[in-house]
């Protein structure tokens, strides 16, 4: 019997199959590897741990499409709430008249009162 079992290991197990150890990992995050590797992968912790990477570098392309979706909404809501510089008025014959900021009024008055002198 203990022959099959070593052709059946030898058969499933990758010639080139590495391992690590790694040290310094708390206790509850072992149980929770150990647990979700018998739960879910018959006792394999290193398809459990791949598991876990996977899904973490899938989540993190997907946290950076949500940031950059959000900075895109927060721009397009600045820009829709950032005070209009320019005013228009128009006057009973449907013309507008655009009314110049403080800064260009200045400008204009200035070039006003250097033609009248």
């Amino acid at each position: 019997m203990s022959e099959q079992m070593e052709e059946i290991k030898e058969r499933f197990i990758h010639p080139r199959a590495t391992s690590l150890n790694i040290k310094r990992i708390p206790i509850d995050t072992v149980e929770k590897l150990k647990e979700l590797a018998n739960n879910e992968f018959v006792g394999d912790y290193g398809l459990a741990m791949k598991s876990v990477l996977d899904y973490y570098f899938e989540e993190q392309v997907r946290l950076v499409q949500i940031y950059g979706m959000i900075e895109d909404h927060e721009r397009r809501l600045h820009n829709l709430e950032s005070p209009q510089t320019k005013k228009s008025i128009k006057v009973l014959s449907g013309r507008g008249i655009r009314e110049l900021p403080k800064e260009e009024n200045k400008e204009e008055e200035k070039n006003v009162i250097n033609r009248e002198v």
